[in-house]
């Protein structure tokens, strides 16, 4: 409410002409735009695929992420290689994703938790793969 009623008075001053901005100013997102979060996904993804390619591995394995949750610095991923597959925690360093942990099954926000990811961010992480799996 606070935030609506700034805005409103924000954006009288600009068409008065009290205060001038770039009219870019007005249309910053408050969130990451689309290119930055496909490009997240797209770097989960290779680190899922390099963390599960090993030497010698069988050309059908096709180690693949098939689906991926990411909240801040955070990612859960649903992994396949071959016929096994499982879930895969990842962690924003430094600018590049790294494995935390991996399982052959489903981790709960408990699991995530104990590898020390914050309350709030593994609960959203586990809903965001349960939804991509009701799709």
């Amino acid at each position: 409410m606070i935030a609506k009623t700034v805005q409103s008075f924000i954006l009288i001053l600009i068409v008065t002409g009290l205060i001038s901005l770039p009219v870019s100013y007005l249309f910053l997102p408050s969130q990451p735009v689309l290119a930055d979060v496909q490009a997240d996904e797209q770097q989960v993804r290779q680190a899922v695929v390099t963390a599960l390619t090993r030497p010698g591995q069988p050309a059908d394995a096709n180690p693949r992420a098939t689906h991926v949750a990411i909240v801040g610095d955070y990612a859960l991923v649903d992994w396949r290689l071959g016929e096994g597959g499982g879930e895969m925690l990842l962690m924003r360093r430094q600018g590049s994703w790294q494995k935390i942990a991996q399982t052959g099954g489903v981790m709960g926000s408990s699991e995530l938790i104990e590898q020390g990811v914050p309350e709030s961010t593994a609960i959203q992480l586990v809903q965001q793969i349960q939804a991509q799996w009701a799709r």
